[in-house]
């Protein structure tokens, strides 16, 4: 599930676990750009532009993801049993 634009910003940035047809199809529909990174296949490897397109996209993952790593580690951590700010605000697991 996809948050609004003016609430989640229209990016979506994940690793290559996450790309799919399925997931572009999802994408194309929604108003969200692609900001996942590209994936090599058995025979068929990453090519130059892909390489810098998924370098760059990691320099703006490792910033975001860093501070979520300060916040586990140096701030006692956040406990979520649970994916999205839906059931992570209600409690579900």
């Amino acid at each position: 599930m996809l948050r609004d634009e003016a609430t989640g910003g229209k990016e979506v940035w994940a690793d290559s676990a996450y790309r799919s047809d399925e997931q572009a199809q999802s994408l194309k529909g929604s108003r969200h750009e692609s900001r996942i990174h590209e994936r090599a296949y058995r025979n068929k490897p990453l090519t130059e532009a892909q390489a810098l397109s998924n370098t760059e996209k990691s320099r703006v993952r490792a910033r975001v993801e860093h501070v979520f790593g300060a916040m586990e580690n140096d701030m006692g951590g956040i406990f979520l049993r649970s994916i999205g700010a839906a059931r992570a605000k209600g409690g579900w697991a």
